[in-house]
């Protein structure tokens, strides 16, 4: 079975608009990679803090939400190891009273 030239070219056509939307895809991916991942560091990382403490509720306050919750890491862009730390000291500091449980 032979295709008709203009079936031919608008399967050629086609597959270059294929390409390029493709191509797009990559490079946006590749930018969305770049500029959510790359260039971003923790805070207490960049600050060489190995222990966060509890009785700093300024700092704390500065990781928790208006409704007093713990924000994701992937906002605040605090590494795994110090998000954990970072939850330990908000939930002390929410026992001490430091800190609030919930805002009303």
């Amino acid at each position: 079975m032979t295709l008709t030239k203009t079936l031919k070219a608008k399967i050629c056509h086609f597959n270059r608009l294929w390409l390029c939307v493709v191509s797009c895809i990559k490079d946006n991916y590749v930018n969305f990679l770049n500029k959510y991942t790359m260039a971003q560091q923790c805070f207490f990382c960049s600050q060489n803090q190995k222990q966060i403490d509890y009785k700093e509720a300024e700092l704390l306050k500065r990781f928790t939400s208006s409704h007093a919750k713990i924000i994701d890491p992937r906002y605040t862009r605090t590494c795994a190891k110090h998000q954990r730390l970072l939850a330990q000291a908000i939930k002390r500091a929410r026992f001490m009273g430091l800190l609030p449980y919930v805002k009303r």
